[in-house]
Order: structure tokens, then sequence, then C-alpha cells
């Protein structure tokens, strides 16, 4: 069974990943920003897998939809991580005196 919710979801998935693409090069700025991107569609990835267990393969589709989210998630943590580190080493003081 597919839940409108469900749906709704995948929708704004795939329209951010269309937003991603548009405007990539605005987003790589930094060189951490491939794990967003990353996280990102996968997330949209396990939204579309969420809806396909509704008509096939529901147990394999579910099992991969969750390990799909906690990917993405690991992802962000690791982008989250690595923007801070970049940030910290952008506004360093210098130690040269």
């Amino acid at each position: 069974m597919i839940y409108p919710f469900e749906l709704l979801m995948m929708l704004i998935g795939l329209c951010g990943i269309l937003v991603l693409a548009v405007f990539h090069h605005h987003f790589h700025k930094t060189s951490s920003s491939i794990w967003a991107v990353f996280g990102f569609c996968i997330f949209a990835t396990g939204t579309i897998l969420t809806v396909l267990e509704g008509f096939i393969w529901h147990d394999f589709l579910n099992y991969l939809e969750h390990s799909f989210y906690a990917i993405s998630s690991i992802s962000m943590a690791i982008w989250c991580w690595k923007l801070k580190k970049e940030g910290e080493t952008d506004h360093a003081p210098d130690r040269d005196t």
C-alpha cells in the first residue's frame, strides 16, 4: 500500500536532486560538499525505494530503504564534521609571530 506522504517525500527528493543538478557549481565551493550531495542522493533513492516497496519485493526493498537512510545520515554527519574542520582552518589565527 502506498501512502500519500510517501509520494510527497519522493517528489521532494526528486525536486531536490533537480535543484542540486542546476546549482551544483554554487554548491561545490567546499571540498567536503560531495558528502552532502552523496547523502542527499542516497536519501532521495531511499524515498523511491519506499514507493517501490508498495509494488514489489516488500521485505528486500524495505531493508534497502532503511540501509540507504542510514548511509545518508552517516554521509551528512561526515559532511558536517568536515565542514566544521574546514571552518576552523579558515579562521585559525596565524602563529608565525
